[in-house]
């Protein structure tokens, strides 16, 4: 989370803040101008220890009552940030919408920063109707926002929470501008020395999701279409071989499939009254999903490119795919055949085959799969 902010905000706004250091006050004298900027730079240090308390309360003592200057919005902005990584989203999310209705459009660059971080809360609350608004208000800033994040990270979000809504051909149009938009950073970092960091922690944040265990239930084939989408770039960073963000992407996968499972076996149970269609309509309800996550795991193998020496961190990755192949496979066995579905079944079965059934179009991941196979074998010592 803190390397996260930093990069969409922190280092941005610090010398921001050097800019302004003279504007803190209208009519306020140096001293206290100075202290002010002195107590800003103490709360981002404390960001970047992910200190987010200590920040947080640097930030409160210097934050005037009524934001006018640009200063005043930066500290508003970077106490949003602490509250995020304190997980106190829907105060975060207070903080952005204070911003972007206090700034009276005087400080676009902030705005647009403030639209992004407002998205993540949405998507902490699980709100993902607002993220989609929230995250094409940012997009008609993007001269205001870092070109990674316009290019890959913005489509790759609203690919995911058009796919949680079920909206497919929007996802799939987002889809196709965030591949592109990989390609873009991959030639960027081409001959940076830190390629494989930059390049592998764009990807983590690009797939990483935020989804509550309410927000699941509510919709748990369309969360896990979203997981579908974002699965992709997580395999992307594990593949750079970075040393830190390419195991926390493999963590994040594997930890999606954890809670995937978890999600299946606490499961509510129907509001029937009568003991044999209340298990019979969990029982329907939990093959759903684990036929989904068994596909999900399938489109995953799909994706693993050709290698005769690939990283510690995709053979982790890969192994932890084939145990809970294993575990969802021998689950549904265990639940039988479900022929006899309810309506509400037959629904959820019939929008799962919805767009591919009896179709010779491929889906931007089965291309997107055909492509990575058709690429030169990694050679060892390459």
């Amino acid at each position: 989370m803190a390397n996260r902010l930093k990069i969409l905000g922190l280092i941005a706004l610090v010398l921001l803040a050097g800019c302004i250091s003279k504007s803190r006050v209208a009519g306020g004298d140096n001293a206290d101008q100075d202290s002010a900027v002195q107590q800003l730079q103490k709360g981002l240090s404390f960001m970047s220890a992910e200190k987010f308390k200590e920040a947080q309360s640097v930030f409160e003592k210097i934050l005037v009552t009524t934001p006018a200057t640009e200063f005043d919005f930066v500290v508003l902005y970077n106490l949003g940030s602490s509250r995020e990584g304190l997980k106190d989203c829907r105060g975060a999310g207070d903080v952005y919408k204070q911003i972007l209705r206090g700034s009276g459009k005087k400080f676009p660059r902030l705005e647009a920063m403030a639209l992004m971080r407002l998205s993540y809360t949405y998507e902490c609350l699980g709100h993902q109707d607002k993220v989609i608004v929230a995250l094409l208000d940012a997009k008609n800033r993007s001269t205001q926002l870092p070109e990674d994040a316009v290019k890959a990270e913005l489509p790759a979000r609203l690919a995911s929470a058009y796919a949680k809504l079920g909206n497919r051909n929007e996802a799939e149009k987002y889809f196709k501008q965030a591949l592109s938009g990989v390609k873009f950073l991959q030639v960027k970092y081409r001959d940076s020395k830190v390629m494989a960091d930059t390049l592998a922690e764009n990807l983590y944040f690009m797939g990483r999701s935020n989804v509550s265990d309410s927000e699941f239930y509510k919709d748990p084939l369309a969360q896990m279409k979203g997981l579908q989408w974002s699965q992709l770039y997580l395999l992307q960073s594990a593949e750079l071989g970075s040393n830190k963000w390419s195991s926390k992407s493999v963590d994040e996968i594997v930890g999606n499939y954890q809670k995937v499972l978890r999600w299946a076996e606490s499961l509510p149970a129907p509001p029937e009254k009568d003991p044999h269609l209340k298990k019979k309509g969990l029982d329907e309800s939990r093959a759903d999903i684990l036929k989904e996550a068994l596909r999900s795991l399938r489109i995953l193998r799909a994706q693993r490119l050709p290698s005769r020496q690939e990283s510690l961190d995709v053979t982790r990755l890969f192994n932890s795919v084939d145990e809970q192949e294993k575990k969802v496979s021998g689950w549904l066995a265990e639940l039988g055949p479900i022929t006899d579905l309810t309506p509400e079944s037959e629904r959820r079965q019939g929008l799962k085959g919805e767009g591919r059934v009896q179709s010779s179009k491929k889906s931007p991941l089965e291309e997107e799969a055909e492509n990575r196979q058709k690429m030169p074998m990694k050679k060892k010592g390459k």
